[in-house]
């Protein structure tokens, strides 16, 4: 008798390779991910992850690893099977990869030029995912003002702060996620430092037709952005809010499903 399974997994490497044939592989993509598959390990992508790449004028250097950083939340990165994953604000790729090599189909935004870079590295052998340097948010913007670490820290984000007074500001495009019309989405992960309420905003529709499960970090002002996030959900019909601590970090998660 046939493995499905491991049919499945020798065609799907083959993608691999279908990748570098520049549209096919965009259209390959979109058509599996579409339709929903079963999600199936990728042996021949390598299993390991880019940190940085350096310029004349920055490093970026992310060695902070998430794996340990974060033990609390990663046990919830789990989709059946079929389902794909959105990965926004996913900085160099940690979870994006993370979920692609399980074989999930992969959707990653992530605004910042230079970090999108690594992102894009860590990506290059994957053909589950599809990765994109712009926000997301509650309106479709050509242009909004975004603050940029000079050394390029997972920091950047769009709201203003004592903290990032001084950072670089360069302007982004911005687009809702509801846009896309993602079907088979089993997981949204939202990292974009305070930004999390206008990103869910725009994505209500898909949130209403697909229930994915909901990782989202929270950020200062914690009270007003628990409060808003929490009541936004409970309307979507998410009944199911927990908040997990990070121990190496004074913030959390919602856990929303």
């Amino acid at each position: 008798m046939v493995n499905a399974n491991r049919v499945l997994t020798i065609l799907f490497d083959s993608f691999y390779f279908i990748g570098k044939i520049g549209f096919l592989n965009s259209v390959v993509i979109r058509l599996i991910c579409k339709l929903g598959h079963w999600n199936v390990k990728l042996p021949f992508a390598a299993h390991k992850l880019f940190w940085g790449l350096c310029d004349s004028l920055t490093c970026i250097n992310l060695r902070d690893t998430r794996l340990k950083a974060e033990p609390e939340v990663v046990q919830y990165f789990q989709v059946e099977n079929g389902k794909s994953f959105v990965d926004i604000g996913a900085n160099i790729g940690f979870y994006t990869r993370m979920m692609a090599l399980r074989g999930v189909c992969v959707y990653a935004f992530e605004p910042s030029p230079k970090t999108y870079k690594v992102l894009q590295a860590n990506v290059k052998d994957l053909w589950n995912v599809q990765a994109f340097n712009f926000a997301l948010g509650d309106e479709n913007i050509d242009a909004k003002t975004f603050y940029l670490h000079p050394e390029n820290s997972p920091i950047n984000g769009f709201i203003l702060s004592p903290d990032n007074e001084h950072f670089e500001r360069i302007t982004v495009k911005v687009r809702m996620l509801d846009n896309f019309k993602l079907t088979n989405v089993g997981l949204i992960k939202i990292d974009t430092e305070g930004y999390e309420y206008p990103i869910l905003k725009g994505a209500i529709e898909t949130l209403r037709r697909e229930k994915p499960r909901l990782i989202i970090e929270m950020h200062e002002p914690l009270w007003r952005n628990d409060n808003l996030i929490a009541s936004l959900l409970h309307q979507l019909g998410y009944k199911d809010l927990q908040r997990k601590w990070l121990s190496s970090y004074d913030k959390y998660f919602i856990v929303a499903q």
